[in-house]
């Protein structure tokens, strides 16, 4: 058992070793762009905000339809 738990943190050091080498050689990046501006330095770009809140949105109101569904339901399971 000590074997394997020594073999285990020896492969497992190697590779930590191999990985944090392998990012420190890497080419460097480009700087990003500056915030705010386009591609092509023009006017502003903002995020979309209109798909996100309709999906919310409809995911909501599917959510409420199936609770109110399931009360309605567990009303006539009462009443019979």
């Amino acid at each position: 058992m000590k074997k394997f738990i020594r073999l285990f943190v020896l492969l497992f050091t190697v590779c930590l070793l191999s990985l944090s080498f392998s990012s420190v050689c890497a080419d460097p990046t480009d700087p990003p762009p500056v915030p705010g501006h386009g591609q092509n330095g023009g006017d502003p770009v903002g995020a979309p905000i209109d798909g996100g809140v309709g999906i919310l949105f409809l995911m909501g109101a599917g959510y409420a339809i199936r609770k109110l569904y399931s009360v309605k339901k567990e009303k006539a399971k009462v009443v019979s």
